[in-house]
């Protein structure tokens, strides 16, 4: 098989502490940076662009920026798409977004209209403002016409083409301050691709590494990242990659319509798909989303309606919801969705005490979430349901 940007990209990468998983959608994410608004598949009247929002989601200490750093750093030295990074308003994005830049080194002009976010800490990087998320919400999707911003202060514009990427991270403490009811009930959950780490990799003090095989390494990745930059066009899906996209969609929506769930992932979930699917084909220097790339596209999304579910639940109206989600997402993460009750109250001492994982046990049986168990080592286990499991998006193999 033939080596693309995501192959060398997780090659290069393996060295790193930081989960495969960031590293694979920060790959993602740069492609789609990449394509900007070249690229788009026709839907009826309409235009969908592979334009993605990442969020790295995960404790501190887990080494979240360097895939971050890395996707700048690339879209840096290719120079085609206009990059927002650092501090800032929703406004002034806007404002970004509006204006074409010329390189006064190469003449080459980056055009208004599209653009990727970064933000190594989400919280730190938007600036409070109670429309910010509200704003990023509306650009997510294209706009068939003209996106117009009046307001007092401040300047006047339409942006004719807008298509905004975002590769951002955080961590729940943080995001608190950030994602109220409104955001996460109100659509811009839904339009986050919500990434957590799939490994804890080795400790390398990186140390011991030889400078020229980096340096070849990093050229390599970023010779195949800049021929993606070179499609033009309007995206083709092949007949048995549309096949198997709708056999999916059909029962996937007909599994889930019954079921509650308040972020809204289930509704948008075959537009993510897609996305991603159009990334897929890029990666490999085709307009030709193939079945293999469809396959992998609805692998990857599915694979994500756990941390859905985790997300929500440990960002409730009070404490009580919260550590229930905690302890949800625990088992969700453990080896047959399972733990010792002891090991729980351990690792989480400190928002939980004995009476609090009790009463949380309790509710979660009597919801028919969890069940109490005593394992072979005379310890009491709490397991989650396969009614817990399927709300949370995994699927069960009897």
């Amino acid at each position: 098989m033939d080596e693309t940007f995501i192959s060398a990209w997780m090659k290069h990468t393996e060295i790193y502490e930081s989960p495969g998983s960031f590293w694979k959608w920060g790959a993602y994410a740069s492609i789609a940076a990449l394509l900007r608004d070249n690229c788009y598949l026709k839907q009826g009247d309409r235009l969908l662009f592979p334009n993605i929002y990442v969020l790295f989601l995960a404790e501190s200490g887990t080494r979240k920026g360097p895939p971050v750093d890395l996707s700048e750093t690339l879209l840096t030295k290719v120079n085609v798409t206009k990059i927002i990074s650092g501090r800032a308003s929703v406004q002034a994005i806007l404002d970004e977004l509006s204006r074409a830049e010329t390189d006064r080194k190469t003449g080459k002009i980056t055009k208004a209209g599209s653009a990727i976010f970064y933000a190594a800490e989400m919280a730190a990087g938007i600036v409070a403002d109670p429309e910010a998320l509200k704003i990023l919400t509306d650009i997510y999707d294209y706009k068939t016409n003209p996106y117009k911003s009046r307001l007092r202060t401040g300047p006047c514009f339409n942006l004719e083409r807008i298509v905004f990427s975002m590769l951002a991270a955080s961590n729940e403490a943080m995001l608190k301050g950030l994602f109220g009811v409104a955001e996460i009930q109100g659509g811009f959950l839904a339009r986050i691709f919500l990434v957590t780490p799939n490994e804890q990799r080795p400790p390398n003090s990186l140390m011991r590494l030889d400078p020229e095989e980096r340096k070849k390494s990093l050229s390599n990745v970023l010779s195949l990242f800049t021929k993606i930059s070179s499609l033009r066009g309007e995206f083709q899906i092949e007949e048995d990659a549309i096949c198997e996209y709708e056999a999916w969609y059909k029962s996937f929506k007909l599994d889930y319509q019954k079921k509650k769930e308040v972020s809204g992932i289930i509704g948008r979930i075959h537009t993510s798909a897609l996305k991603l699917a159009l990334i897929l084909a890029a990666n490999r220097n085709s307009l030709i989303v193939s079945k293999q790339d469809m396959e992998k596209a609805i692998d990857e999304c599915v694979s994500l309606l756990p941390n859905y579910s985790v997300f929500t639940m440990t960002n409730g109206r009070n404490e009580e919801s919260n550590a229930a989600g905690i302890v949800m997402g625990d088992l969700l993460g453990a080896k047959n969705y399972m733990m010792p009750r002891k090991e729980l109250l351990r690792k989480n001492f400190q928002i939980l005490t004995a009476e609090g994982l009790d009463k949380i046990s309790v509710n979660l049986e009597q919801a028919g979430m969890a069940q109490q168990i005593l394992g072979q080592d005379k310890q009491i286990w709490i397991r989650l349901t396969p009614t817990a499991l399927g709300m949370c998006g995994v699927k069960v193999v009897n």
